[in-house]
Order: structure tokens, then C-alpha cells, then sequence
């Protein structure tokens, strides 16, 4: 056979019956990309077949499609853990004072032949966000129709950067990489020529918006590469005759594999964010939380409720009741009244003699039971009332964590770690994964002052200081920037004296009083526009439908994003108290609720502009439990949460 379109036909011999049959196909003028079949007819006394193949000349092509960092002192470009897989990159600043832009980056494009001067042909995409097919994340796809180009940032302030921009040098400005423009009918680039290995690169700036996505495709021939459009998953691209474009990934290279593509794609590229955290915290907790005073009386109270026997001393824990009870009516040190039920569980000191308390009013105090000893207290005499709180659950005898160190709680953050991926259980080490965004603590701990450890010690925390306390220790302020995001924590004890479930509803006496386990400077740009975007006081999330993207400005109408908190107090002591009451609670009503582990998320999201704060049967982090039966605790963020994030441009807080 010398050449195509040549009929050779074998004789009947027993060559021609051996399992397989090899024919040779030469062609003297074999041009790249050819393409060359053999179509074989069989026939046999038993009877007959076909069979063909074809192949396709290997000729110069792009081999691979790579990035690389121009500024490699940072974190490197690495394996992205979310959906669609790729690579992942961080383009915000290392510091917040540096001049170097890490958006910019080169991509390296691998010609076959280790030749100088060809001109490959670059073409950017903004790809499919394979994270979402819906809205408010991703709202112009369908079921079967992923379209890319859904990127929500941009490079110069148009919608026509969003798919980042290639740089072409100025002219009289070095061009080391001998790039130009091109631009015809169907699309436009940027062409640059390759060195002596073969290496053809362009500088390629990204955009900043957590969660964009970006691919790079290169060919030796502009045609080709202009007219390649999104394959149907919004991610590969395809050519007019519906070829997919092989993709060059750090596990498997098919540019190289494949001899017949005409052009490489590049692995899927996306935008990561960080949040660094400052986190300071309280000194100890020294002796604001005992109260002193003397005994004005000395008495008993009987509960006509309870028909048990008399209890003996001493009493076991937790009795349902006492039908008898020594009771102290109190003074105060400082004239004021005591709150009712702040000291139930604690522990009153007199002289050289300690009793549990069963519980407490505004001027008496009641034991557990008729303890021995408790006759021989008199009027007059000083007494020390220790509160229960133990935030760190570590206390042997009650004394409300007199003079402790207020440390941050181990499992405090959990689900901020700066590790990706699930723990063992299928939660995740990082909630803000699913919104491009990783938590960095080291930028704060290297900064002189900030971090600090034995701020002024508050034992409640009124909501009307709170952004005063905030503001006052917050050393972060000014290194806030848009592409150097910052959120501050500062770890406290107990919120307000009415929230700090350490008594009763002044309204109810029979209902415990409220629980704040964090607070944040609440600004947000206005309340009323919240709702459309965000899921609050709504019972479903979302809600609306279809989900809004943006949150739109009451009075203005025009897109906006909520301007989050400033900061946060986290109130360790309160977190702890909820943790224990739902633990030993009657089984029908007892839950691990996590309230350690969801605070600190919870708060922070609140400064990313996250309202959230609506009890839900099913709850995620920015929701409150309204703690019924067959609660799930979902670590997750709603959508539109995830949407707010990854819209955002300024610092939480800005």
C-alpha cells in the first residue's frame, strides 16, 4: 500500500486467517493533522465482516497549559477542594502594606518543538461555577445547561474583564515575551511567541471575588482557538466539529497524550480569599463575679409543692424538690439587689461555712434542703455568694472561675481551622470553604500588640458598650483593605446582666432568662433591605423565588451589600452554661447543640453583612435552634449567605 485510496486485496492464504493481521499504510507527503482510515472487508467460507481505523498524523501542537506564580513568596497555587476540582489560588496580599499585585501571574504554554519564534494563541474563559446550578450562586444555568460566565468580579470595573484580562506591554515598554493582541470575528486574545524551549508565555490578571473560575486554552493556529465555545457543562471547551479540548491537570496530561488536539486547555483555575483574624481576649476573671454582704435574717421556707419526706443531710444532687430549707435573708456590700436565680447552683461562703444554694431572689437566698451547720449562721454575720459560672468546666468547688485565666475554649474553632476538608464525622474543618474563603491567623500573631491576652476584664457585657469595648481594643482598624480582609474577635466573658442565662425572665420567673453567646457591631447599611437577600424572618431559606442575587438599597433601588459588624464579643461563659444545660437536660429536650464551636462562625458571619437570626426546625450556622425535638444541627451556610460572601468586595465591616 503507498498511499490513500489504494484497494489491495489478499490472497487465500493461511496469512490471511492468522488472529491478527498487520498492514503497513505509508504515505510520502503526510501533512500534521491528516487524518488516514483502512476500512477492511473479511471474507471467509464461514462468512465475513468489516473492520476499520483510523489515525491522525502527529504534528507541532501545545503539549501543556500551566500557571505560575510571578510572586512566589506567598502561597502557592495549589489543589482546589471544592466542586469541579482544579487548581486554587489566593490573589489578595500577603501584608496589607505591600506593592506587589498578586493577581497578575504568568501562564506557560508547552510547544512540541523546542523551537523559538511560533506564535501561540491565548484565549481566557470564565468557566462554569460547578459549585451551584442555581440562583442566587450561580443563576444562569439550567438543569442541562451550564453556561460559564458567571464570574461575579471583574478587573477594571466592567463586566468585560470578568474573565480576567491578558497583558500585552505597552509600546516602548519591554516585551519580553514578544506578545500581541489579535482579534477577528469570533474572538479575541493575545498571541506570544516561544523561546528556545519551546515556551510560549502571557501575564494574566484575575480578579479578586472568591469562587470565580477561570481556564487558559493555547494553540499554534488562531483560527482554531477562536472559534472554541463552552461544551454543555459550562467548564470544557469544544471546537465546531464538537471536539472537547484536552486539559492539562497535575495528575493527567491529555494534551500530550492526545495526538490529533489542535489546541491544550488549562486545569480549571479558582479565586480563594482569606479572612485574617485578630483575636484578642480578656484577662482574668479575678472577683467581679462573687457578690459580699451579711446575713439580715435567718429563717426557713417550705415548697408547698413538695410532698417528699424530709430530705436528709446531706442532700443529693439535684433533688426534684425541698419540702424544707434554710433560707438567709441578705444585705448586699454595695446596696444593690441581687438577680433572681443568678446564684441557683452556687455557693455561699460564711464565715468558715459553705452551702449549695437552691436558689435566690432579690434579697434571699435558699439552701438545698437544712444543711448542718446552716443553724449556726447569725445575723450579722459576712457572707460571699459565688455565682456556678464555670466556662471552661474545669471546677472542683464552685467559685464562679475566681481570679482564672480566660482562655479560649479548645473546640472554640473549629470549624474554622485552616485545614480543608470534613472531620471523621462529615462536618466541616472550615465553614467558610464553601464560600472560597479560608480563616488565617498567623498575619495577627506576628503583629506587635495585636492578639492580646489580658485586655480589661468585664464580667457582663451590656449591649449599649459593646461596640465601645470593641472599638477601644480593636488594633486592625487601619490595615483593613479591600484585597486584605480582617475580622476581629474579642474573647469575653458574659454579655448583658438580662442575657447571660445565669437567671431568670423578669417577665416569667418561670422561664429562664436569654442566652447571648456573642455579639457584633451590627452595621449594616439598612435593616429593611436585608430580608431580599438573606433569608431573614423567613421561615425557608430562600425566600423568595426565584432567590434574589443582590440585596437592592430601600431607597436608592440599586444593588448593595450589607456592610457587616465591625467586630465581635464572644461570651465563653454563656456558650459553656448552654452547653451544659442541654446536655443534662430532661432526654426529651437534651442536645449537644455546639454552641462553642457555632458561636465564633456565627459572629463572623455577621461581620461578612450576614443577618441570618431566625429559629429554624433545621438549622444552619446563622440561624438559631429553636431546639425541638429531632433538632439537626447543619454546619452549613444558606445559599444566599454563601452568595453574600463571595459578592463581597470590601472588608468585613467596611
Amino acid at each position: 500500500m503507498s498511499g490513500p485510496g489504494v484497494l489491495e486485496t489478499a490472497a487465500d492464504t493461511a496469512a490471511c486467517f492468522e488472529r491478527n493481521t498487520s498492514v503497513l499504510l505509508e504515505s510520502e507527503n503526510a501533512q500534521p493533522s491528516s487524518v488516514y482510515c483502512i476500512n477492511a472487508v473479511h471474507v471467509g467460507a464461514t462468512g465475513g465482516g468489516t473492520t476499520s481505523d483510523c489515525l491522525i498524523t502527529p504534528g507541532p501542537k501545545v503539549l501543556s497549559v500551566n500557571y505560575e506564580l510571578i510572586h512566589t513568596d506567598d502561597l502557592p497555587i495549589d489543589a482546589n477542594p471544592n466542586a469541579g476540582g482544579g487548581l486554587r489560588i489566593f490573589p489578595d496580599k500577603k501584608t496589607p502594606n505591600e506593592t506587589v499585585d498578586r493577581r497578575r501571574i504568568r501562564v506557560k504554554a508547552q510547544y512540541s518543538q523546542m523551537t523559538a519564534g511560533i506564535r501561540i494563541y491565548f484565549r481566557n474563559f470564565d468557566v462554569d461555577d460547578p459549585s451551584a446550578d442555581t440562583a442566587p450562586i450561580d443563576a444562569n444555568d439550567t438543569p442541562t445547561l451550564k453556561t460559564g460566565n458567571d464570574n461575579n468580579g471583574n478587573v477594571d470595573g466592567t463586566s468585560a474583564t470578568r474573565a480576567g484580562v491578558l497583558h500585552v506591554p505597552p509600546s516602548g515598554q519591554p516585551n519580553p515575551y514578544n506578545c500581541q493582541a489579535f482579534s477577528n470575528a469570533n474572538a479575541s486574545g493575545v498571541s506570544c511567541e516561544t523561546d528556545a524551549n519551546g515556551v510560549a508565555i502571557v501575564e494574566y490578571t484575575l480578579t479578586m471575588q472568591p469562587g470565580d473560575n477561570f481556564a487558559m486554552v493555547a494553540s499554534p493556529d488562531e483560527a482554531y482557538v477562536s472559534s472554541l465555545v463552552h461544551t454543555a457543562d459550562g467548564i470544557n471547551l469544544k471546537d465546531a466539529n464538537n471536539i472537547e479540548i484536552p486539559v492539562t491537570t497535575t495528575t493527567d496530561n491529555a494534551c500530550a497524550s492526545n495526538d490529533g488536539n489542535k489546541a491544550c486547555r488549562s486545569d480549571m483555575l479558582s479565586v480563594w480569599r482569606r479572612i485574617h483574624v485578630e483575636v484578642d481576649r480578656m484577662g482574668n476573671v479575678g472577683a467581679g463575679n462573687n457578690v459580699t454582704g451579711t446575713i439580715a435574717v435567718v429563717g426557713q421556707v417550705n415548697d408547698q409543692n413538695c410532698n417528699l419526706p424530709q430530705i436528709p443531710n446531706p442532700p443529693p444532687p439535684d433533688p426534684p424538690c425541698y419540702n424544707t430549707s434554710t433560707a438567709f435573708q441578705v444585705t448586699t456590700s454595695d446596696g444593690n439587689p441581687l438577680e433572681a436565680a443568678r446564684f441557683n447552683d452556687g455557693r455561699i461562703v460564711i464565715g468558715n461555712r459553705s452551702f449549695r444554694i437552691w436558689s435566690n431572689t432579690a434579697n434571699i437566698v435558699v439552701l438545698r434542703g437544712v444543711p448542718n451547720q446552716s443553724g449556726r449562721v447569725r445575723i450579722g454575720d459576712v457572707f460571699t455568694l459565688y455565682d456556678d459560672d464555670d466556662y471552661n468546666n474545669n471546677d472542683v468547688l464552685v467559685d464562679g472561675d475566681l481570679n482564672e485565666p480566660l482562655v479560649m475554649l479548645p473546640e472554640s474553632f473549629r470549624y474554622l481551622s485552616e485545614q480543608d476538608g470534613f472531620y471523621p464525622d462529615g462536618k466541616p474543618r472550615n465553614i467558610l470553604e464553601s464560600a472560597y474563603v479560608r480563616p488565617e491567623y498567623t498575619w495577627a500573631q506576628s503583629v506587635a500588640n495585636y492578639n492580646q491576652t489580658n485586655l480589661q476584664f468585664e464580667t457582663n457585657v451590656e449591649f449599649a458598650n459593646a461596640q465601645n469595648i470593641i472599638n477601644r481594643n480593636r488594633d486592625s482598624i487601619n490595615a483593613e483593605r479591600d484585597d486584605f480582609w480582617i475580622a476581629y474577635l474579642l474573647i469575653g466573658y458574659q454579655g448583658a446582666t438580662l442575657s447571660d442565662f445565669d437567671g431568670v425572665d423578669p417577665a416569667n420567673p418561670n422561664v429562664n432568662e436569654a442566652a447571648t453567646q456573642g455579639i457584633t457591631g451590627n452595621e449594616f447599611i439598612q435593616a429593611t433591605q436585608i430580608p431580599n437577600c438573606d433569608c431573614f424572618n423567613s421561615s425557608v431559606c430562600p425566600a423568595a423565588n426565584p432567590a434574589p442575587l443582590v440585596c437592592v438599597h430601600p431607597t436608592t433601588g440599586n444593588p448593595v451589600l450589607p456592610r457587616g459588624g465591625y467586630g465581635s464579643l464572644i461570651f465563653q461563659e454563656v456558650n459553656q452554661d448552654l452547653t451544659q444545660y442541654f446536655a443534662t437536660a430532661p432526654i426529651a429536650f437534651r442536645r449537644n447543640i455546639e454552641e462553642i464551636s457555632i458561636t465564633i462562625p456565627h459572629e463572623i458571619g455577621h461581620q461578612f453583612g450576614l443577618l441570618g437570626d431566625i429559629p429554624r426546625s433545621v438549622f444552619r450556622v446563622m440561624d438559631y435552634s429553636n431546639y425541638v425535638n429531632n433538632i439537626v444541627n447543619d454546619v452549613a451556610l444558606h445559599p444566599e449567605h454563601i452568595n453574600i460572601i463571595r459578592r463581597r468586595t470590601k472588608s468585613p465591616g467596611e
